[in-house]
């Protein structure tokens, strides 16, 4: 084996031992506040919370639900009337290998109630792409705010006649712009969709041929992405995450096997509808609003092409001065190919495994 095949497959061996089980939901996490008569809840859904869990030095050797609840409570902050803290109580945990759930009853909340200050901060300490989705619901009327590492705090107002207003000042084109940065660090902090589009972009024989490719998988997810947020069904990460790490195999091991056969759009195409769905998974993990939803959506999707269009032109700076200065052989391009569709099969039997359990 020569040099450059060994360095593949150390680069290889890494990327498999640092891979996590799923690339991205652990980023989000739901806040919804929901009214009910007399009654005021937290419910926080978190995405792979063991994932999470694993990061945080705090959960050391404590059972995981315990650990995130004592967390919440630390950095989750409300305050009512512009004084009145409000106490996270009754924590009510119910772990899942997907989307775990924690029900906090808000103790101290008036009857006269006129504003509600919210400060989180939670998860953002150990990752610098988390996003914390708040919702917050009275009656038939639904707010929501995207919060980030570097904005943690917005306010919501009361009338007589129910929840009114979001007074934090937030316009419009911010709000678009959160989702489409949302779309794009989704793509791009995950290796996953990042490493698919690599692999499709190394089976391109041509400029055209590698458009036409890369349209037939953007017209695909964003097919799917509607559908499963618009609509009822989605056929959930178990089902869905094991398809990516296929399409990781398939097509990289395609460019191996066959490297002079070009990626076909049909292909691209499939495959497109398999991610797509798991794009939909980050955005309904944060349980929009329906007025939210088309912006979000549309906003999102703009985000994923970005990130898709950095890696592509990325690739192609690499592969043109490749053929132009002779950095490195067609040849070894095929290994590159190698590693990631060996990379593709790992990862698809562990979350294979992973589903059955």
């Amino acid at each position: 084996m020569n040099f450059f095949r060994k360095i593949i497959f150390a680069i290889l061996l890494c990327v498999i031992s640092a891979t996590p089980l799923h690339a991205h939901n652990p980023n989000v996490t739901s806040f919804r506040i929901e009214h009910q008569q007399t009654k005021w809840n937290l419910v926080v859904e978190i995405s792979y919370a063991s994932i999470l869990a694993s990061h945080m030095p705090e959960c050391n050797n404590i059972e995981i639900g315990q650990c995130l609840t004592t967390h919440l409570q630390q950095t989750v902050f409300i305050t009512a009337n512009g004084s009145v803290p409000i106490k996270l109580a009754l924590p009510i945990v119910k772990l899942d290998p997907h989307t775990s759930e924690i029900r906090f009853t808000l103790e101290s909340v008036s009857s006269d109630l006129h504003t509600l200050h919210f400060d989180i901060h939670a998860f953002t300490a150990f990752n610098i792409n988390q996003t914390n989705m708040v919702t917050v619901q009275d009656a038939a009327v639904e707010v929501s705010h995207v919060l980030t590492p570097t904005e943690t705090t917005f306010d919501v107002e009361f009338t007589v006649h129910g929840l009114a207003e979001i007074s934090s000042g937030k316009s419009r084109f911010n709000r678009i712009t959160d989702w489409i940065i949302l779309g794009t660090t989704h793509v791009l902090s995950g290796w996953d969709h990042v490493l698919f589009i690599a692999a499709l972009a190394l089976t391109g024989t041509s400029l055209l041929r590698m458009f036409w490719v890369v349209s037939a998988f953007t017209v695909a997810h964003s097919l799917t992405l509607a559908y499963a947020v618009y609509g009822s069904w989605s056929p959930g990460s178990a089902f869905v995450e094991p398809l990516i790490a296929i399409s990781i195999a398939w097509v990289g091991l395609a460019g191996y096997f066959f490297p002079d056969r070009p990626a076909r759009w049909h292909i691209a195409f499939g495959f497109g509808l398999v991610h797509g769905f798991g794009f939909a998974d980050a955005l309904k993990a944060l349980n929009l609003p329906k007025s939210e939803l088309l912006t979000s959506l549309i906003s999102f999707n703009c985000g994923v092409e970005l990130a898709q269009m950095f890696v592509l032109a990325v690739i192609f700076a690499w592969l043109y001065g490749n053929k132009k200065w002779n950095w490195i052989a067609p040849a070894k391009v095929r290994w590159l190919n190698m590693a990631i569709g060996i990379v593709g099969i790992v990862v698809a039997l562990v979350r294979i495994k992973s589903a059955l359990l």
